[in-house]
């Protein structure tokens, strides 16, 4: 009798701890999660998502996170995959660090092409509509035409393919070769002396020019279409 009362105190004093240790691991989950949450709905909001859904679940520790009396400073360590995301959790009240993982997925209204896009051609707005899609193997998806603005197709875009950043690459405004402006302003006058690009250049990118007047090659910016200014903002 007395040995099988040893065995029931052992066997109790075993199972004893077990929610102890549950509970924070479980509350870490909790703000694990919320981190995650917070994340993508930025993400979201930086790419123009209109009305995200989202789910987070955190993976079950490798190993046991290290004893903290206040909830743990969480940040994010890895977030390329969504199904994969690494957030590292340090205590507050020491050194002690750990690290859980989250898989995430989000659905939200992004643009997708109506019709093929071929490379080359500038992002319009007749050429795509918004569609929910499941993100999770796009994140770099494109919700509001405004961020395709002065972008052309890096390569095909085909019909019914998500519109993403990859995809993409800023519009040439001026070609190489091409005859331009350049505008420059000094000590209140303002001057436009044509110009013969010998680059190709993007909105607000760097280009060399020659100056057809004084034969001389400067570096300019990009303004606009057939427009750059000195990069010295002298008159050339």
């Amino acid at each position: 009798m007395s040995l099988s009362l040893t065995r029931c105190g052992v066997l109790a004093a075993l199972l004893l701890p077990l929610p102890l240790l549950a509970a924070p691991q479980s509350a870490a989950n909790a703000q694990t999660e919320e981190a995650a949450r917070r994340y993508l709905a930025d993400y979201a909001g930086r790419q123009h998502f209109a009305a995200p859904q989202i789910s987070v679940q955190a993976l079950p520790a490798q190993r046991p996170l290290p004893p903290c009396g206040q909830p743990f400073a969480v940040t994010p360590a890895d977030t390329r995959n969504w199904q994969r995301m690494r957030f590292s959790l340090r205590c507050p009240d020491s050194t002690a660090s750990s690290e859980l993982v989250v898989r995430a997925e989000m659905a939200a209204s992004v643009l997708v092409a109506r019709q093929d896009i071929p490379a080359g051609q500038a992002i319009d707005a007749a050429a795509v509509g918004s569609e929910v899609r499941n993100l999770s193997a796009t994140p770099d998806a494109i919700g509001d035409i405004a961020l395709a603005a002065e972008r052309t197709a890096r390569r095909t875009i085909r019909s019914g393919q998500v519109l993403q950043l990859r995809a993409l690459q800023p519009q040439l405004l001026v070609q190489r070769g091409q005859t331009v402006q350049i505008l420059a302003r000094q000590g209140g006058i303002e001057v436009s002396v044509p110009g013969e690009a010998l680059q190709a250049g993007a909105r607000d990118e760097q280009i060399r020019v020659r100056n057809l007047a004084s034969k001389r090659i400067i570096s300019a910016v990009v303004l606009d279409a057939g427009s750059v200014a000195p990069v010295d903002t002298a008159i050339p």
